[in-house]
């Protein structure tokens, strides 16, 4: 299943090599097929930093803490011995 996540990445690679091919056809009038690897490299180098980016924040949240069990009755409200 793809996650949003992946989705986004997906999005963000096709839009960083469309604005690539598109800034290399304004200059260049024509791209050799050196060229169109080169415009990968730099989608994939940047997807690969902003997947790192993400994947390293998304490791510094806090452990999530568990609901107390409240089936089980507290020290508290136990009767005391006599």
């Amino acid at each position: 299943m793809v996650t949003s996540g992946t989705l986004y990445l997906i999005i963000a690679a096709a839009l960083i090599f469309g604005a690539c091919a598109y800034a290399a056809k304004r200059i260049l009038r024509q791209l050799t097929m050196k060229q169109v690897g080169v415009i990968t490299a730099i989608t994939l180098v940047t997807l690969a930093v902003i997947w790192g980016f993400l994947a390293f924040a998304s490791h510094k949240h806090e452990p999530v803490q568990l609901m107390p069990d409240i089936s089980q009755p507290t020290p508290l409200l136990q009767p005391t011995p006599d």
